[in-house]
């Protein structure tokens, strides 16, 4: 196989998986309303798309340049996923029922500069509260670990939230 081949078919499959991953994180700012970013990103991830769609429709003759469209393509999937789970962009809900532990929780919570409100529920075997609180999706691990220290057995459930008004959030937020 020419080396000339093999080159071409890296590039194509480095330019995938970058503009892939590109597009899934512009997705990300599309859905939170972050227009403008989502733009810039999208002219950066079409730019690179171009490219390698050139190169391998040039090669579309070598099977080695179809594998690495496909692969980068995979790739930037993967790749675009794990990024923005780093990243952990915008807000989320959590909503935590702890019939054992609630109170613990909610001033751990407090404790640690989280807004918590509490409601007062009927679950299936009797009284229970309900715990909300609204973070930074980076942050609703740190709550996770809180409610799994103190109540292996509480149901958790996590919402992205796309626009926050008002309320108490991180006005005493511990670093």
């Amino acid at each position: 196989m020419d080396g000339n081949i093999l080159l071409t078919s890296f590039f194509i499959f480095f330019c995938r998986v970058t503009d892939v991953s590109l597009g899934t994180v512009r997705l990300i700012y599309i859905i939170q309303g972050r227009r403008v970013v989502a733009a810039i990103i999208g002219f950066l991830e079409v730019s690179i798309f171009l490219l390698a769609i050139a190169k391998a429709i040039g090669g579309i003759h070598h099977p080695i340049s179809v594998i690495a469209y496909a692969g980068g393509f995979a790739t930037g999937t993967l790749l675009g996923i794990t990024i923005e789970g780093k990243l952990a962009l915008g807000w989320a809900q959590v909503s935590i029922v702890s019939p054992l532990h609630s109170r613990k929780i909610v001033e751990t919570l407090r404790a640690m500069g989280f807004g918590v409100t509490v409601v007062d529920g009927q679950g299936l075997h009797g009284p229970v509260e309900l715990i909300f609180s609204v973070a930074k999706r980076r942050d609703a691990r740190e709550i996770l670990k809180v409610v799994d220290n103190l109540d292996k057995s509480a149901f958790v459930t996590i919402n992205d939230s796309r626009h926050i008004i008002g309320g108490y959030l991180y006005a005493n937020k511990k670093k």
